[in-house]
């Protein structure tokens, strides 16, 4: 279920899900001072060429459009794993080598960052917990979602009150794989497989959004708490940072979600 509007403050422009109840965006690549050709204008991402200071600047201009401070970011070393670990109050920076963060910290924005894999955020307002994880195709199959989830009901959410969403990321309209990419997920998934994938033309599309999908409810999620952007990231380059569609060579993008 989408759910999602996008949203302008001067010239940025960011994706917020009306399903999720606490502040939060997806940022797109415009509104930040980037001047580079492959990532202007808001690159988030250390070492895709920009000066740290640009950088810097970008997450400023983004925080500051959303009235949140940018000593609170957290973010992670992305490293495509099913890794999820709390945050605690007062952490900052980088959490290190990980694909997935919880805490009930109230100051704490956690960070995902994103260029074609899908950034899921979550919450369950009640209790006090969120969460947040980057999910590309491995992440998905190993079920990085599930476990987020679950690191989240530890801390004491409860799964029917958890509401996800899953940001604007690559669809199956522009996910082409070969057959060892198949043969992969259908090792990791089992007879669910073929539901991942769709044929066009003699080729083969992998779809994301419902590997995570699927992980999500697997994880006890209600489907109607659970909302996905219809925003494909390779189809509108002037709005997004895709790995894909430039061959690597571009800037990255962030999901942002705080309880403060």
């Amino acid at each position: 279920m989408d759910n999602f509007t996008l949203k302008t403050k001067g010239n940025i422009e960011y994706y917020v899900c009306e399903g999720i109840p606490v502040t939060h965006a997806f940022s797109t690549r415009l509104g930040g001072v980037s001047s580079l050709s492959h990532t202007k204008s808001m690159n988030l991402a250390y070492g895709r060429g920009d000066s740290d200071e640009t950088v810097n600047k970008n997450f400023s201009i983004f925080f500051g459009a959303l009235g949140l401070k940018t000593e609170n970011l957290i973010y992670m070393n992305q490293i495509h794993s099913c890794d999820v670990r709390e945050i605690t109050d007062g952490e900052s920076g980088c959490a290190g080598s990980l694909d997935g963060m919880v805490t009930k910290s109230k100051n704490a924005v956690l960070c995902v960052k994103i260029a074609d894999c899908s950034p899921i955020i979550l919450c369950d307002k009640e209790s006090g917990v969120i969460g947040a994880c980057h999910a590309g195709w491995w992440g998905a199959c190993g079920g990085i979602a599930k476990a987020t989830v679950e690191k989240m009901v530890a801390l004491g959410a409860k799964k029917e009150n958890i509401r996800a969403a899953i940001g604007p990321c690559i669809h199956s309209c522009c996910y082409e794989i070969q057959e060892d990419f198949y043969l992969e997920v259908k090792k990791m998934t089992g007879d669910i497989c073929d539901s991942f994938f769709t044929k066009r033309e003699g080729k083969m599309f992998a779809d994301i959004v419902k590997m995570n999908t699927y992980y999500l409810n697997l994880a006890g999620l209600k489907p109607e708490n659970v909302y996905a952007s219809e925003e494909c990231t390779a189809c509108s380059p002037y709005r997004f940072f895709s790995h894909r569609a430039t061959k690597g060579k571009r800037g990255t993008m962030a999901a942002i979600i705080t309880l403060g």
